[in-house]
């Protein structure tokens, strides 16, 4: 990997994070199990838990309004806490939530959509 700086408008550069992806030469963690999710008492927010991955580096946490529009994504990695906290959600508005796992083998599928009231 290089990376060649050509230009910024601004008299610095910083770059906080990257993260480069390839092909492992193993199978993709398996997709989490026990998903559940609840809203807090601040109608905003949602905790979502599930049952870890062996093995997986983090998680992809789905959601969206509809169980086919989960357009929206929660990166959580595996040493962060569980049941982890979502605060961008609408009140009076259901939500539906999926989670999937990933390694340096790939992505899992994603777990089956639950819906949030």
């Amino acid at each position: 990997m290089k990376y060649e700086h050509v230009y910024v408008g601004a008299p610095n550069l910083a770059i906080s994070d990257i993260r480069v992806f390839g092909n492992g030469s193993g199978k993709a963690p398996r997709t989490p199990r026990k998903l559940s999710v609840r809203r807090d008492v601040d109608a905003r927010n949602a905790f979502v838990q599930w049952e870890p991955a062996a093995h997986a580096v983090g998680y992809n946490v789905l959601w969206g309004i509809a169980k086919d529009k989960l357009y929206q994504t929660y990166q959580v990695f595996a040493d962060e806490p569980n049941p982890r906290e979502v605060r961008a959600l609408n009140i009076g508005q259901e939500y539906w939530f999926a989670i999937e796992a990933f390694d340096e083998n790939g992505v899992s599928k994603a777990s089956e959509p639950v819906q949030l009231g």
